[in-house]
């Protein structure tokens, strides 16, 4: 085994400890039960891929699941799969891209490549996987057309912001076949041509099944107006895909509404600029490279401005960008860089990434010393004390979803009116929902020979309240990373 073989597998190894370690402490939420308990619902492959017009989602993540569903693996054997492709993305990036080994260490350890991708399980450890494996494979895109674009294909289907670099990725593909030395041009366009094709052929698919459906109740609008405020927004969050400061702020995760380091001090939108300047300046005399990383910026800001702001995790697919723009920079044409500039642009890159080393601690940290939900630790204590068996009512439904997903059967939702494991976001997802009327549901459906009801609510019912309604208080579980996924039992006996 060569020396660069040795050094990516040490990685790797150091890489999957710490990430298995602290995904061993980390219970999963909504997001990323949901895809699993998604799968158990539906039953069959057509009525899973009807139910992505309300997950806006491609299928990719939910059909890689389906076999362990089907084989009745309990929701930790998709944590291990995931951590099985997040690995596998790490050992192609540090084993095939041309950065320094500090670079790829610190790529391996930052927040988004160890933390928000590996630790928290859902489709972006897949497309990370995907797209490095198409990087690599750029220096042979000629010969490999159909399997770089194949890739490709595949990471569009992973998430609507993987579509968009998958998008960005073909772009430079083209862009390269265009400004290739002439004796290659021919060649190179008949390749650049196949590859791009089948990555468009990917993201009109993935846009196909995850098409919003026209009752869906979760961010159903498209906006194309223009509002500045709503520029500087998206802008400034964006800006956290390569500098995510705002999650030192302990209490800042799922709420990306304003970007905020320290409480009262959120991101200026102007940052955007700045980094983007700083990054795609390195790569100017490169135009594939180049024309990726501002496709995907461009890509991406719309997606934010039009449809959905998204979170955290979506944001962190501008540093994904860059990286794939950096990789195939190298082995694209173009005139190289001065030796000053490629000092400067290697400090640039080395500060970035030491600037996300306090954010992963910080992660971390909150992740070994509370649960990132209270889900699990409310399912366990329902099997325990045998309340499984009894009828489950649960509000809010989304949240309520977690406890539903780790005890593997479904719950009564009052604004859907029906059992499910998990809700659909269609037009009931808006209904206003108070206690008075979820017990009133739960005690009609209460079996008339003195049967009692299990309420799992999101939110505390004060001590008159829950008089007043005639419930007792039975456990409750809280202080959760995700702010409203503490958990409250009630019981409530039919009169």
């Amino acid at each position: 085994m060569s020396g660069p073989a040795r050094r990516a597998l040490l990685l790797t190894g150091l890489y999957l400890l710490v990430a298995g370690a602290l995904a061993a402490h980390h219970e999963m939420w909504r997001d990323e039960l949901r895809a699993w308990s998604l799968v158990r619902q539906t039953g069959d492959l057509a009525t899973l891929v009807r139910a992505l017009a309300w997950e806006g989602h491609p299928p990719l993540w939910y059909l890689l699941l389906t076999p362990l569903v089907r084989l009745g693996m309990p929701p930790w054997s998709m944590q291990a799969l995931n951590l099985v492709l997040a690995a596998g993305a790490v050992f192609v990036l540090a084993r095939w891209a041309p950065f320094s080994w500090p670079v790829k260490a610190l790529l391996a350890a930052g927040y988004y490549f160890l933390y928000e991708y590996a630790v928290v399980c859902r489709s972006y450890a897949l497309g990370m996987l995907l797209f490095f494996g198409a990087a690599a494979l750029f220096p042979r895109r000629r010969e490999r057309a159909v399997t770089l674009g194949a890739l490709l294909f595949l990471a569009a289907w992973t998430s609507a912001v993987a579509a968009v670099l998958a998008l960005a990725v073909a772009v430079a593909v083209l862009v390269e076949a265009a400004v290739a030395p002439p004796p290659a041009r021919a060649g190179e366009g008949r390749a650049a041509t196949v590859s791009a094709a089948l990555a468009v052929a990917g993201a009109l698919t993935a846009a196909v099944i995850a098409w919003p459906a026209p009752d869906l109740g979760l961010a159903a609008e498209w906006y194309t107006g223009w509002d500045v405020d709503r520029v500087t927004r998206v802008s400034a969050r964006l800006a956290t895909g390569l500098l995510p400061v705002q999650l030192l702020n302990p209490d800042s995760w799922n709420s990306s509404a304003h970007p905020e380091p320290v409480p009262g001090w959120p991101l200026p939108a102007a940052l955007l600029p700045v980094l983007a300047v700083g990054a795609a300046l390195p790569l100017a005399r490169r135009p594939a490279a180049f024309a990726l990383f501002a496709s995907a910026t461009a890509g991406l800001l719309t997606l934010f401005y039009v449809k959905y702001h998204g979170f955290s995790w979506h944001y962190g697919h501008w540093l994904l960008a860059l990286v794939l723009a950096a990789w195939i920079a190298p082995g694209a044409s173009g005139r190289p860089l001065a030796a000053w500039a490629r000092r400067a642009a290697r400090a640039g890159a080395l500060a970035l990434l030491v600037l996300q080393l306090p954010v992963t601690l910080v992660a971390a940290g909150r992740e070994v010393a509370r649960p990132f939900s209270c889900g699990l630790a409310a399912a366990r204590y329902i099997e325990r004390t045998g309340l499984a068996d009894r009828l489950i009512v649960g509000e809010q439904a989304d949240a309520v979803s977690t406890v539903a997903g780790y005890l593997g059967r479904p719950v009564y939702y009052p604004r859907e009116r029906r059992f499910r494991l998990v809700p659909t976001w269609d037009a009931s997802w808006r209904a206003a929902s108070h206690p008075e009327a979820v017990v009133a549901n739960a005690l009609r459906l209460a079996p008339p020979a003195g049967g009692q009801v299990l309420l799992v609510l999101n939110e505390p019912l004060g001590r008159n309240r829950r008089r007043n309604l005639g419930l007792v208080e039975r456990a409750r579980f809280t202080g959760a990373i995700v702010n409203d996924e503490d958990f409250f039992l009630y019981e409530a006996a039919p009169p």
